[in-house]
C-alpha cells in the first residue's frame, strides 16, 4: 500500500508532487529501536529466546516453573515469547525475565536438558543482566510514546 515503486504513496506523489510520504510514526520508532538494539550483544536476545523455548516445548517444565513461583510466594507468570515482528514484545519479555530473575536462577540450578547449560551460563553473566536492565528502561520509554 505504501510502496515506493507501485504503491499508493507513489501514485499520489505522481499526481501531487508537493506531498511527502513519512510513513507510520509508530513503525518508524520500532525500526529505530530494532536498529539500535543491534548494538547490544546477541547473547541477551539468545537468553530470552532460550528461556522461552525451554518452557514452550514442555508442559511438564512449564508446570514446574509455575510451581516454583508459587513456592516462592510470587505471582505465577509464564515466560513470554519475543517476536521481532510484534512491535512491543521485546519490552514485555525483558521485563518478565528481570521480574523473575531470582526464580529463573533457582529453576535452572536444578533443571536438566540440552539448553540448560547455556541458559545457566547466561543467567550468571552480570553483563547480560546489566544489558537487560538498560533495555528495559529504554524500551519502556520508546513504547510509551
Amino acid at each position: 500500500m505504501n510502496g515506493k515503486v507501485k504503491g499508493l504513496a507513489e501514485m499520489v506523489q505522481d499526481k501531487m508532487k508537493w506531498i511527502v510520504h513519512n510513513g507510520c510514526v509508530s513503525h518508524c520508532f520500532n525500526l529505530v529501536g530494532q536498529f539500535a538494539s543491534r548494538a547490544i550483544p546477541f547473547k541477551v536476545e539468545k537468553l530470552i529466546r532460550a528461556i522461552y523455548t525451554h518452557f514452550s516445548c514442555s508442559s511438564v517444565k512449564t508446570a514446574q516453573w509455575l510451581d516454583l513461583q508459587e513456592t516462592m510466594n510470587i505471582e505465577a507468570y509464564k515466560i513470554q515469547n519475543y517476536v521481532i515482528t510484534r512491535w512491543l514484545s521485546l519490552e514485555a519479555c525483558v521485563s518478565r525475565v528481570l521480574q523473575r530473575w531470582a526464580a529463573l536462577n533457582q529453576y535452572f540450578q536444578t533443571a536438566t536438558g540440552g539448553d540448560v547449560k547455556g541458559i545457566k551460563k547466561l543467567l550468571w553473566d552480570s553483563e547480560v543482566k546489566i544489558y537487560l536492565q538498560f533495555l528495559n528502561s529504554i524500551l519502556k520509554s520508546i513504547n510509551s510514546i
